[in-house]
């Protein structure tokens, strides 16, 4: 494993993970794929905390990694699909659902989101 929690004779990277600094070790070359794999994890957390809200860091690490498992199970089988029946109709048809999920997705999450920020500004109104 190219990084670990604290490792002698290896960089230290501090990365930030819904407002928390976490500092881990990883081999001298991975400082930046490190930070990058922080920044996704830290924008699926974030997805997750616009649908529920702040209900714990234990919570929303679980949830966010489920998701992540989730895309991970996905684009496993899409490859795995694709590998099977490697013609360009297939791959075509693949690669477009593919676009078709990543914009359901996003369009959900937008929703979610327009939900929260209407509920807020509700709130605001009342108060």
């Amino acid at each position: 494993m190219p990084w670990a929690i604290d490792e002698t004779g290896m960089s230290d990277v501090t990365i930030q993970i819904n407002g928390r600094s976490y500092q881990i070790a990883c081999e001298d070359d991975q400082e930046d794929h490190l930070r990058r794999l922080a920044e996704f994890l830290e924008s699926r957390l974030q997805d997750v905390v616009s649908m529920v809200g702040q209900v714990g860091q234990d919570r929303l690490l679980v949830m966010a990694s489920l998701l992540i498992a989730d895309e991970l199970s996905d684009t496993m089988a899409e490859i795995q699909d694709a590998r099977s029946n490697p013609d360009l109709d297939t791959v075509q048809r693949l690669r477009g659902e593919v676009l078709e999920k990543a914009d359901a997705k996003t369009a959900h999450f937008f929703e979610l989101l327009a939900g929260r920020i209407e509920a807020i500004a509700e709130r605001i109104e009342q108060a």
